[in-house]
């Protein structure tokens, strides 16, 4: 039986190490170890797995829905899964409509030699367009909610992180996150950091980060501890620089959506790049949101499987 590393499975099917780990963590995909390998090998049977995942996320299918579809003998949740998913996109297809028709209104008008002001003052009714199926007239509240439909970086946002002291764990394994991700849980268990510093906040980033070359990366934690604090080997203790960051949450697991927000940063009005320190990924972070909350009762026999619903990725910004 012939098997693929974990990145060999990376750069054939495009997909971060980081997502087939969180994939396993899920039960949604299943490797396995050999003896004179330490990374993770895949079989054709969880090849064939990736793929069908792989297929159901191009289909807009949400993680949590999948994980039902791949257990679902009688399939019904897989039914009711795809109809939610085609309602949505249909919401979404209106919501284009709707945009577009405005656009083609406005165009017109300016063609007929009408003023950017006067085109604009009409706008709040539009008249009906048949080749574009619609009937009747389209009002700008319409108009806004199509928009709130549609855009998915509006809600961005810009924030101010300050300065702050960290301890700091840092992986190079063969699991970076879960290795870094252990050590730093049981640093703040045994700590009792909530009890210490109860607005704590928890950041990770790749150090380094992958290359186009390799999959290999680092990962690296820092938590936000009292100045005065001792830092136990092998965590570090280290400064955090802080500044503005553009802010954009996601749910664990929808780690292509960097790939859209950085694309955001580099085209909006307000904002742009700046990087500075930690440089694993030219200075961006994930933040683990609620990690107080989420760490508080769990035993330190668990602290490698502890499992975080969202993140804020973070960008280091300044304004235009």
């Amino acid at each position: 039986m012939d098997y693929m590393t974990i990145s060999q499975v990376s750069r054939r099917y495009d997909v971060s190490t980081r997502t087939l780990r969180y994939y396993e963590e899920l039960g949604l995909l299943q490797s396995m170890r050999q003896e004179e390998y330490k990374y993770r090998v895949y079989d054709e049977e969880a090849v064939t797995a990736l793929r069908r995942i792989l297929l159901l996320r191009s289909l807009r299918i949400p993680l949590r829905r999948i994980a039902e579809i791949l257990h679902d003998e009688e399939g019904r949740c897989t039914v009711q899964a795809l109809e939610e998913t085609l309602a949505q996109l249909d919401a979404e297809r209106r919501a284009i409509d709707v945009v577009r028709r405005a656009l083609i209104v406005l165009l017109r008008r300016l063609h007929s030699r009408v003023t950017l002001t006067e085109a604009l003052a009409q706008l709040p009714m539009l008249p009906a367009l048949p080749e574009i199926n619609f009937k009747g007239e389209t009002t700008m509240d319409e108009l806004n909610r199509a928009n709130q439909t549609l855009s998915r970086f509006d809600n961005t946002r810009i924030i101010y992180i300050p300065p702050a002291t960290v301890a700091s764990s840092h992986s190079l394994d063969p699991e970076p996150e879960n290795e870094a991700g252990e050590a730093i849980n049981r640093f703040i268990l045994s700590e009792r950091l909530f009890e210490r510093k109860p607005d704590y906040r928890l950041f990770g980033f790749n150090n380094p980060n992958p290359t186009p070359e390799s999959d290999f990366h680092g990962y690296e934690y820092w938590v936000t501890i009292p100045d005065d604090m001792e830092v136990p080997a092998p965590l570090v203790k280290k400064q955090m620089p802080g500044g503005l960051y553009a802010a954009h949450c996601i749910k664990m697991g929808d780690f292509e959506e960097w790939w859209y927000f950085w694309n955001w940063v580099n085209h909006n009005d307000v904002c742009c790049y700046e990087e500075r320190e930690p440089l694993g990924m030219g200075g961006s972070l994930e933040e683990h949101l609620n990690a107080p909350g989420t760490l508080q009762n769990v035993a330190p026999e668990n602290a490698r499987n502890v499992h975080f619903a969202q993140l804020d990725l973070l960008i280091p910004v300044k304004l235009k």
